[in-house]
């Protein structure tokens, strides 16, 4: 009996995926959607002391493309450390032209261990795509910050809808195997 009932619960899942699969892949692209702006970091370099005071320097390349008001367009520099946005910086460029911003980001607190160095990121304003990112970076001083040990894997990430429906079918299924396993 608990075997039928896995069975049907993995066939209902499958049939979902598939339908929903299917009604992603026909749809039409989006229109009159802005180019966004290019972009590069370079010349990274950051220091820490482990306890409270942290900075990283960087020069960004960007080429505005889109008028994000004021003939301006906008990127932004984030930095990331262990899954937590720690300072981010919002940068304008002329629409048309094409600049080398050199800044500097500080924020204070330990740098954290749960994975080795921090991400710089550097995305298109307002809510655009990714242009550009260093992950990690390791910070002058950080080696002395701890046990801190690099990820011993790479994640892999889920893009676009076949992947999104694909991890949506496994973890369904994981969850419905769970939930049967239980009783």
């Amino acid at each position: 009996m608990a075997r039928t009932k896995l069975l049907a619960s993995v066939a209902v899942v499958m049939v979902v995926s598939v339908v929903a699969f299917a009604a992603t892949t026909n749809a039409p692209a989006p229109r009159g959607e802005a180019p966004q702006a290019t972009g590069s970091i370079t010349n990274l370099s950051g220091i820490t002391d482990c306890v409270q005071n942290n900075s990283v320097t960087f020069t960004i390349n960007i080429t505005g493309t889109t008028d994000d008001g004021g003939g301006q367009d906008e990127v932004v520099v984030e930095i990331w450390d262990d899954g937590a946005l720690k300072v981010s910086g919002t940068y304008s460029v002329a629409v048309g032209s094409t600049v080398d911003i050199t800044d500097t980001l500080n924020w204070s607190g330990p740098i954290g261990e749960a994975a080795l160095g921090v991400g710089v990121v550097l995305d298109d304003s307002p809510g655009g795509a990714s242009l550009d990112s260093v992950d990690p970076f390791v910070l002058d001083g950080e080696e002395g910050c701890g046990d801190i040990t690099p990820t011993p894997f790479e994640p892999v990430p889920v893009t676009g809808p076949a992947g999104l429906l694909a991890l949506i079918g496994l973890l369904a299924a994981a969850g419905v195997f769970v939930l049967l396993r239980r009783r």
